[in-house]
């Protein structure tokens, strides 16, 4: 396989810095999975994933969100979220999609898969909102299908005048403790704040020690996180999911973010079927936590993404 340096630019021109994983000489290229990351990380964490799925015949691209990442840390960015960071990363998300058709439009049928985990799961949800024909499926990790819009509402309100009174690019400890202060009580006795992320503890502490990665969010991240979700699935125009469009739903039953009884994925799965979706498939880790990309879990999660990939490129839909 080939790592290499994938830069793409932007709908402003400018070039975004990315990179991606290619199948090695010889190995017919049978698809491209491009990754959208979740909050706080990066896209570097997703290497042995993006390697695995390189020896499997699909080349793998991935980038960073505004706001995270290696560049954002040299250029001193890293945790400041721009004006309209929901926006600008979708953007960013459906700009390396065309960089990718661009790259693949000599290989007849190519397909291209998203992959977006937590934050990314979002962000990949408003794209097949607004681009539905431009991917061949999608597979959502870590995700979440939030409780009501009130709750939400009720989070922007407060994310808002967060950010008016101390100021956007602040900590905002309140929702940080709001959204994740429970996360940790389940598995104590806790030997980091991030015990939730992963069942692996080595892994845990990988992420806990690493400077681009953790933290507490900023409140125009947060304001940016609610505004956004209300957009996705109360906004106009509606998101509506293609019934051909294959979707893959993964989550540990132990993950913290989809709630008591996993309800937080149940109600996502239901209301993704609400708004069309017919080929979608649920499928649940056991024991697994918010990422599924430490050694306990990763053999499960490949097998599995593997088998569908296979079914899902075996049927034809327009794109």
């Amino acid at each position: 396989m080939e790592v290499v340096s994938a830069p793409f630019s932007e709908a402003s021109r400018e070039p975004c810095p990315g990179w991606a994983v290619f199948p090695a000489d010889g190995v017919p290229q049978r698809g491209s999975v491009v990754v959208a990351t979740g909050m706080s990380e990066y896209s570097g964490r997703y290497r042995p994933l993006a390697e695995f799925l390189a020896g499997k015949g699909f080349a793998c691209y991935l980038h960073d969100h505004p706001g995270q990442g290696p560049e954002e840390a040299q250029s001193g960015t890293l945790g400041v979220y721009p004006p309209g960071t929901w926006e600008k990363s979708v953007a960013r998300l459906h700009a390396r999609v065309r960089d990718v058709r661009e790259r693949t439009s000599s290989l007849p049928g190519h397909r291209i898969i998203l992959f977006g985990h937590s934050w990314g799961s979002f962000l990949v949800q408003d794209f097949v909102r607004r681009w539905p024909m431009e991917i061949a499926g999608v597979v959502l990790s870590g995700s979440n299908g939030w409780e009501s819009r009130y709750e939400l509402l009720a989070a922007l309100f407060v994310a808002r005048l967060g950010g008016r009174f101390r100021g956007p690019n602040q900590p905002a400890r309140f929702l940080d403790r709001f959204v994740f202060g429970g996360f940790n009580r389940r598995f104590r006795p806790n030997r980091t704040r991030y015990d939730w992320v992963s069942r692996d503890p080595e892994r845990v502490l990988q992420y806990a020690a690493d400077p681009l990665c953790g933290g507490v969010a900023s409140h125009r991240f947060f304001a940016e996180l609610f505004g956004g979700l209300l957009r996705l699935w109360y906004g106009r125009p509606p998101l509506t999911v293609p019934p051909d469009l294959p979707v893959l739903v993964v989550s540990g039953t132990d993950d913290a973010l989809s709630g008591p009884n996993n309800s937080g994925i149940h109600r996502l799965v239901n209301r993704l079927q609400q708004k069309g979706a017919a080929r979608i498939e649920l499928e649940f880790f056991p024991g697994g936590r918010h990422e599924l990309l430490g050694p306990s879990d990763f053999p499960t999660l490949t097998a599995r993404l593997l088998t569908w990939l296979d079914s899902s490129l075996d049927v034809s839909r327009s794109t």
